[in-house]
This record gives C-alpha cells, structure tokens and sequence, in this order.
C-alpha cells in the first residue's frame, strides 16, 4: 500500500542543523571552559532530546543530572540567538514539499527538538509550506521512539496509521515508526548511517529527498 500522508523528522530530515547545533552546543560549554566536539561528533549525539544530548557532549564526569539541568538553559540560550541566522534546506526537499501540496498529500513535523524551536524553524525556514502538525519535545509527550507523538499527528491529519510513511534520520524515527504501525523512510542524506538505519529495523532507504514521491 502506499502512503497516503508522510510525517518528517526536522533535524536531518528536512534541515540541516548540524552546524546551528555544534555552535550552539560549543557555544555553552565554551562559556565554562569546557572542551568543544567537531560536527562529526553531534552527528552521534542528536537525535533523543535536548537532555540526551547536554550529557553526551559534557566530559564524562560532569554528566551528573544537576550539571546537565544546568547546560539545558544555556544551550537553548545560545541557540535562540544563533537560529537567526537560518538554516538550509536539503537539497530536494523543497522540490519534494512542493509536489506534495500539489498533490494534496497531508504532512505533518515529529521532532524530538524543543516544541518551540519546531514550530519556529518550520514557521521560518520552511516557509510557505503547510504542515497539519508541527509537535515537538515537550512535557505531556514521550520522546521518538515511543509511537505517541506520530499517532498524534495520524489523528490530527485523519489518516490510519497504516497509511502514513514516518521519513527519519535517526534510530528514533525507525522506532517510532514501527511502534505505531507506520511506514518507515530512512533518510539516507541525514545524521546516520544506513548500517545504523537498518539496524534499527528499517527496510525503506531514500538516498533522496525526492525518492520519497515513488512511496505515495
């Protein structure tokens, strides 16, 4: 069956934040003078939360749970200020939003970033596009891989969930995906590996953002 509807991860998915989240991420540890990661490093330690990823990039001894309720702050700080300067698009994923509304194929944004930082960027950056649902991380919802925040986007867009193609770069979306029944697109342009992808449990890989349109 093919999807009738498509859920997107943002990060990795529709765009490219990796450099916005090291200089961000930098930024607060720089402040204390802490040591600094590559982008390459971020790329292994996005994807499940905010808080998840103050802990992976703080030293190994300072991942105590009051030091990282300390940098959470202060990331989101350095982040509300570096965002902008926008963010880039894939290539393709403006050409692949653009068919999708002309084909009227409802779409929706799952991200385990902050809600509000969703909402901005796919009101900013991914303008003039329409998604049914912008959810993001917040306190009544559990993080990708639990099925709930995708389930809310199949109600909120009135699609069966077996009708929904859930497309990620993370581990987390496979498994969010395939604990609500959905399809899952491993995002092959993103932050993980395929061999991490397929791990997971995908079995669908779009090497581009476009590949996507030949699944609906």
């Amino acid at each position: 069956m093919k999807a009738t509807a498509i859920i997107f991860d943002m990060d990795g998915t529709l765009l490219n934040t990796l450099k916005l989240i090291t200089v961000s991420m930098n930024g607060a540890l720089k402040a204390r003078g802490l040591p600094t990661h590559r982008a390459a490093s971020y790329r292994r330690f996005v994807g499940d939360g905010l808080a998840n990823l103050v802990e992976r990039a703080l030293p190994v001894d300072m991942r105590d749970e009051a030091t990282i309720r300390l940098f959470i702050p202060e990331m989101r700080a350095v982040y509300a200020q570096e965002k902008e300067k926008g963010v880039p698009l894939y290539d393709g994923v403006r050409e692949l939003l653009t068919e999708l509304e002309k084909r009227g194929i409802p779409k929706s944004i799952l991200s385990n970033k902050d809600e509000r930082f969703t909402r901005l960027h796919a009101e900013r950056d991914l303008a003039p596009f329409r998604f049914d649902a912008v959810i993001g991380a917040r306190a009544d919802l559990p993080l990708k891989p639990a099925p709930d925040g995708a389930l809310m986007a199949a109600h909120i867009m009135e699609r069966p969930p077996e009708q929904i193609m859930l497309i990620g770069d993370m581990t987390a979306d496979i498994g969010a995906a395939k604990a609500a029944g959905m399809t899952a697109g491993a995002a092959l342009w993103g932050f993980s590996t395929k061999k991490e992808l397929a791990d997971a449990g995908a079995t669908i890989f779009l090497k581009h953002p476009l590949d996507a349109l030949k699944l609906i």
